[in-house]
């Protein structure tokens, strides 16, 4: 079977529409119910529970680009990236969150998190560019998480990607302006239990077929896909335990410390106690799912030990690897197909709804009622926030027709970051930790730091370096579809000498 064919059936199709269903309906339920204030819209009245929020951090901090970007990158290039950043950095951070961070934004209550920085620099400039980089931010990583689904659903459908995004684009939006912050993470929740059930009922079967844990465990030793860290110093080598720590921790430290989705989930909880609790509570579930993500990657390198997809051209890219493994093992059970591909986009939909909620609220706090007009009363407020939750809707479906030109969907989602995010960033660890700091300092360091990143970006879409992948993955088990692909016969000699031509090409230019 080749990605690409038709095979979804119509227990497939219900089974996807109905999540899309249940996802709208719970929209329309917290609509009937009332979303009369700007309080309950942004951060649902203050009255959520530790396990819906908890639920609905995971789901949105995980998304499509974890579940399917995972696999492709544990594929090419081992454990390193996922595994290090969940072993060794997660917890540190899930600490320094909930004890340093958390506290003063849940005290300043205010729905945007840029009005600390007006409040701590005494500048407005520093609150209006810190609302325009996240808008930009969360736009292009809602676009990213869209596009990663509607791949998969493509290959399973034989619809085209453009339709395939606006379709489940335009319902996510739907269900997001309807119910507000109650509809966002009551569907987060449901969601959350689609997308672990999916991966569960999915690696469980894979485990069975290529014979075990231990033949697992035993080929992905063989292939050196496990690894913890790598203490090489040279700039040259993609990921090693420096640039991954610092990196790494700087990036979770933004998502859960001052992202604008993450600061109105802990306001959504009554008291500061809940709001910690839920935060250790998302860390616990996304490990889990991080942990059931990175088995999902392993069972997929044995199961493609002797013939690797990509070399007989069954699939284009590795973040294709997972959908393929699906049809692989489960293909011919009615249902499999859909339940998974309901999983991938409840990752997917969990993400944009809460970007597209957390705009709304930077838009009315930070640009509406500070240059607009200074008071509005609740029905306007709330009138506004549903047109500009439509209004990036459609610009986060337009994101997601782009965001291909930027590589595998991991590394699209890391660069997003650390072009627009990071600088960001830096400015709240400035206010935070730095006492002495001043607006001259935030905003020289924000624009350099913004000047400086988006060169390193740009010139890496341009050059595009290249990278050592895991090269122990053959074609042995179907030397046919090489040939029929290659036109020649499978040569690892040939192979290993052209990997070896790229090494010196690349360090030679270096």
């Amino acid at each position: 079977m080749k990605l690409g064919d038709n095979i979804f059936g119509w227990v497939d199709y219900a089974v996807f529409a109905g999540m899309l269903l249940i996802s709208s309906g719970i929209g329309v339920y917290f609509m009937w119910k009332g979303n009369k204030t700007t309080n309950d819209v942004l951060v649902g009245g203050k009255s959520l529970g530790v396990f819906p929020v908890a639920a609905s951090m995971m789901a949105t901090f995980m998304s499509a680009t974890g579940i399917l970007g995972v696999p492709g990158e544990i594929y090419l290039f081992g454990t390193q990236l996922i595994l290090s950043r969940l072993i060794l950095i997660m917890p540190f951070i899930t600490f320094l969150t909930a004890y340093f961070i958390v506290p003063v934004f849940y005290t300043l209550g205010s729905c945007s998190s840029y009005e600390y920085l007006e409040r701590r620099f005494e500048s407005k400039a520093i609150r209006a560019i810190g609302c325009l980089l996240y808008c930009l931010t969360t736009t292009f990583q809602m676009g990213v998480s869209l596009y990663a689904p509607a791949i998969a659903l493509t290959q399973v459908t034989g619809l085209p990607t453009l339709v395939t995004i606006w379709g489940t684009g335009i319902i996510c939006t739907f269900y997001t302006t309807l119910g507000g912050m109650k509809a966002v993470v009551w569907s987060d929740a449901f969601q959350s239990i689609v997308m672990t059930s999916a991966m569960v009922w999915i690696v469980v079967k894979g485990i069975i077929d290529v014979g075990g844990i231990q033949q697992v465990w035993t080929d992905n030793v063989e292939t050196e896909r496990l690894e913890l860290v790598d203490f090489d110093f040279s700039p040259y080598t993609r990921i090693t335990f420096w640039n991954n720590v610092i990196g790494g921790s700087l990036a979770m430290l933004g998502s859960y410390g001052t992202n604008q989705a993450a600061i109105q989930r802990y306001l959504a909880l009554p008291t500061l106690r809940g709001a910690q609790k839920t935060l250790w509570l998302s860390f616990l579930m996304y490990g889990a799912v991080s942990a059931l993500t990175i088995l999902v990657a392993m069972v997929i390198v044995s199961h493609y030990r002797d013939c690797d997809p990509i070399k007989t051209g069954r699939i284009r890219a590795a973040d294709q690897i997972f959908p393929l493994f699906v049809m692989d093992v489960m293909g011919n059970f009615p249902g499999i197909p859909g339940i998974f591909i309901a999983g991938v986009f409840s990752a997917s939909l969990s993400t944009i709804s809460s970007g597209i909620n957390s705009v709304s609220a930077v838009i009315l706090e930070d640009v509406i009622k500070l240059y607009g007009k200074k008071t509005l009363s609740e029905k306007k407020s709330v009138f506004l926030i549903k047109v500009v939750s439509v209004i990036f809707g459609i610009l986060c479906m337009s994101a997601a027709t782009i965001v291909g030109e930027f590589g595998n969907i991991v590394q699209a989602s890391i660069m997003v970051f650390g072009l627009l995010g990071a600088p960001m960033f830096g400015t709240f660890i400035l206010g935070l930790f730095i006492p002495w700091s001043t607006w001259i300092g935030a905003i020289g360091g924000l624009s350099s730091g913004f000047v400086f990143n988006l060169w390193m970006g740009m010139g890496q879409l341009i050059y595009r370096p290249f990278h050592v992948m895991k090269e122990k993955d053959y074609v042995d088990g179907c030397p046919e579809l090489y040939a029929n692909v290659t036109g020649h016969a499978f040569n690892l000699t040939a192979h290993n000498e052209f990997i070896q031509n790229q090494l010196d090409r690349t360090y030679g230019m270096a």
